[in-house]
């Protein structure tokens, strides 16, 4: 062995661990650096693949919650379709081009909510929402809600969401709990409402708006695209926001409020003995604190209560007092002050074209009192107290006298130039009127992952 060969070996020997170390070091930095890649990838998809099912369970909660309201309150007529028939009918109509939709069981029925007049049952007592609803309701839907409502029970959909995922097929299964909610329309001291026809929605299927202009009885920051979960082709449009179907309810509520359905609803309720024609043309049943001669009839709210036609006499809570001639004239006084609340139909002539019944309330009423008019001038001096809510239709007129009408609820149409607002004043709304108040229905929902 020559001289310097055994540390040229040893030179060699560093020199090839030395290369074999940088490859190891470099090999290992590409390993790090692929599973980084192939992480962020799995990352992107796995929150894409959230965003998605997040998507479709709002998607899920309004199919639920659209379909409980077109079977239940479409028209305040309930649907001839079952639960089941219609949540198929509508699931058909989910857009998404990744996920197919299937319905793993569904109520035949849904729950029903009963509030007054109800001949030979007792409406739904009003109460504080449950903490099961506050849980589900949106934080829009809690502001509609109020302090007072009445609740169905909970029922059950369940989902089955078939989507492809790196070439396997994926199931989620979802259930979405449902519960609907009764409000009274005297919820808003003093509420314009719309008509469905004000806002498209005569029509369920077409013509329906994209925006809109809020109303005093819509909660403060609501404005058209704030709602994630609207439902492109489902009942609304794609531009609709989803609270436009909770406008598009109040306006329906009220339609129904305003229609023969509802006045014979409380007539069969307030039975021949409170059934008053206030032209005097036809013989009049004789009520407690009633009065009437030539087309004035007077109405003492505080006794009322009992009335008798021919030998039947029965108590009633409920009155419907009509005319069919311009002119005639309904007053209201309250020589009590006090007592359970009472519920007054007034209806004048058809047609505001062809006159109106005139509606004077004389004096502050202290009892609890809701009154529904419909083609009525209401008058009352300044000063006056109605402890209760009062109700006018679209024809209606109103004059306050010198001075606002203090009132616990009043609703009016938003179109109307014979109703100006500083003619009322928001008083105090007794819960017994409330009570006797009609009311909208809504729907709270909530996913639940299987």
């Amino acid at each position: 062995m020559l001289p310097g060969d055994t540390n040229h070996r040893q030179r060699g020997s560093a020199g090839l661990a030395l290369v074999f170390l940088v490859a190891v070091v470099m090999g290992s930095m590409l390993m790090l650096h692929t599973a980084a890649v192939i992480s962020v990838g799995n990352t992107a998809r796995a929150l894409d693949l959230a965003q998605q099912n997040l998507t479709m369970n709002a998607q899920l909660e309004q199919l639920t919650a659209e379909t409980a309201l077109n079977v239940r309150c479409a028209g305040y007529q309930p649907s001839t379709l079952s639960y089941q028939e219609a949540i198929h009918n509508l699931a058909a109509l989910i857009p998404s081009s990744d996920a197919i939709v299937s319905i793993s069981s569904a109520p035949s029925t849904v729950p029903i909510l009963h509030w007054y007049p109800v001949l030979g049952g007792t409406p739904e007592t009003l109460g504080a929402p449950s903490a099961d609803l506050t849980q589900m309701a949106t934080p829009e839907l809690r502001e509609l809600l109020g302090a007072n409502v009445s609740e169905s029970t909970t029922f059950d959909v369940n989902y089955r969401t078939s989507r492809e995922v790196r070439g396997a097929n994926i199931n989620y299964d979802t259930t979405v709990a449902c519960r609907l909610v009764a409000v009274p329309l005297s919820r808003y001291r003093i509420s314009g409402y719309d008509m469905p026809e004000d806002i498209g929605a005569a029509d369920s299927a077409v013509g329906w708006p994209s925006s809109f202009a809020p109303t005093d009885i819509m909660p403060r920051g609501l404005v058209p695209g704030r709602d994630p979960a609207a439902l492109a082709r489902l009942v609304t449009s794609p531009n609709r926001p989803g609270h436009y179907r909770r406008r598009a309810l109040l306006a329906e509520a009220y339609q129904y409020v305003f229609s023969q359905r509802y006045y014979d609803r409380v007539a069969d309720y307030a039975g021949t003995t409170h059934f008053c024609n206030v032209d005097g043309s036809v013989a009049n049943p004789i009520l407690t604190g009633g009065s009437g001669a030539s087309g004035i009839y007077s109405l003492d709210v505080g006794r009322f209560g009992q009335g008798q036609l021919g030998s039947l006499t029965r108590t009633s809570s409920a009155a419907v007092f009509y005319s069919t001639m311009a002119g005639s004239r309904l007053v209201l006084t309250d020589s009590v002050g006090s007592g359970s609340a009472v519920f007054l139909l007034v209806i004048g002539p058809a047609s505001a074209a062809s006159g109106q019944i005139e509606l004077e309330i004389s004096g502050s009423i202290g009892r609890p009192i809701v009154i529904v008019a419909a083609n009525a001038n209401v008058t009352a001096g300044p000063g006056t107290v109605v402890n209760g809510a009062l109700f006018l239709d679209p024809q209606c007129r109103v004059s306050a006298g010198n001075g606002p009408v203090s009132i616990g609820h009043v609703s009016y149409w938003l179109g109307s130039t014979t109703v100006t607002t500083n003619a009322f004043r928001p008083g105090v709304m007794p819960a017994a009127a409330a009570a006797l108040s009609p009311r909208v229905i809504y729907a709270a929902t909530l996913t639940r992952s299987l």
